[in-house]
């Protein structure tokens, strides 16, 4: 391999990695306005969310490849308290989902 192919093959990574961090940030732009309209018409703030790990989430949940499972934190717009849970979306791989989650499951707290 000459300097020339070498200098293609490491352009053309770097090309493929750049592609795939823009299509990250714009999946999670995308999932953040979902989550935030969501959480506005419920009466909720969105404080923070994230993508379920592998493996993660209440049992009750099995996430199949057509499924969007996030962990959320909201703050209640009239209470002004913090609420932790799981939104589940449901469609081709969550993106024809409907606009409300298909399934909400808060943490329980003991007071």
């Amino acid at each position: 391999m000459n300097f020339t192919d070498m200098f293609a093959y490491f352009v053309s990574l770097c090309v493929a990695g750049l592609g795939m961090l823009t299509l990250a940030w714009f999946m999670r732009l995308y999932w953040q306005g979902r989550l935030r309209r969501w959480a506005k018409t419920e009466g909720y703030r969105l404080v923070n969310f994230r993508s379920a790990r592998l493996q993660e989430g209440p049992q009750r949940l099995r996430v199949r490849r057509s499924e969007r499972l996030f962990r959320i934190s909201v703050e209640d717009q009239k209470l002004k308290a913090r609420r932790a849970g799981w939104v589940m979306y449901r469609g081709f791989w969550g993106l024809r989902a409907p606009e409300p989650a298909t399934r909400v499951i808060w943490d329980e707290f003991d007071d």
